[in-house]
C-alpha cells in the first residue's frame, strides 16, 4: 500500500492505494477510520508520498476536476470490504450528475428503497471512504440545506459552487 498526500484548492488530501485500486481518500485534516484500519499493520504501509499507477491516475483526475476540465473519476475503488448496503448507497452517488443535488430520500429512491431509509443512507454517506470520487457532497437535506459532510460544510458548499461554475448543464 502506498500513501500519498495530494494538494487541492480545498486543502490537502490523503490517499492510499495498492497497484490495483484506491482504498481511501480523505481531507488530511479529518479522520478517516477506514483509512486507519487499513493502515494499522505498519508492514502494509510503504509510507507517505508513495507512488503507483492508481495514485497517479487519482492525482490527474483530481487536478482535472479542480481545473474545471472533468468531473468524471475512473480510478478503480476497493469497495468489496464494505457492506452491500453501503456499496449500493455509494453506487447511487455516482448517478447524481455534477452540479446537481439530491436529498437523502431521493438517494434512497435511486437505490429502490422507500424514503424512510434516510438515516441509513446518511450513515452510508458518512462512511464514504472516497469523497469527491463518490460525490456524497451532492446529497443535501430534504429542505435544501447543506447538511452532514465529513470534510466540513464549507467544503461541501465550495464543491457545489465549483461544480455549478464548471459543470452545470
Amino acid at each position: 500500500m502506498q500513501v500519498k498526500f495530494l494538494e487541492t484548492p480545498l486543502g490537502e488530501m490523503r490517499a492510499g492505494a495498492d497497484n490495483s485500486a484506491l482504498y481511501f481518500l480523505h481531507f488530511a485534516d479529518t479522520v478517516n477510520k477506514y483509512a486507519e484500519t487499513v493502515l494499522r499493520p505498519a508492514s502494509h504501509a510503504d509510507g507517505a508520498n508513495g507512488e503507483n499507477a492508481v495514485l497517479s491516475l487519482l492525482e490527474a483526475e483530481l487536478q482535472a476536476y479542480f481545473a474545471g476540465g472533468s468531473a468524471a473519476f475512473s480510478v478503480k475503488l476497493h469497495i468489496k470490504a464494505h457492506k452491500p448496503f453501503r456499496q449500493a448507497a455509494w453506487a447511487a452517488l455516482r448517478t447524481i450528475p455534477p452540479a446537481e443535488t439530491r436529498s437523502y430520500s431521493e438517494q434512497a429512491a435511486l437505490m429502490g428503497l422507500p424514503g424512510n431509509f434516510v438515516r441509513a443512507v446518511a450513515a452510508a454517506n458518512a462512511g464514504n471512504p472516497f469523497p469527491l470520487v463518490l460525490p456524497c457532497h451532492r446529497v443535501i437535506a430534504a429542505n435544501g440545506s447543506l447538511s452532514g459532510y465529513h470534510g466540513g460544510i464549507w467544503r461541501k458548499q465550495a464543491l457545489l459552487a465549483h461544480e455549478k461554475r464548471y459543470f452545470a448543464a
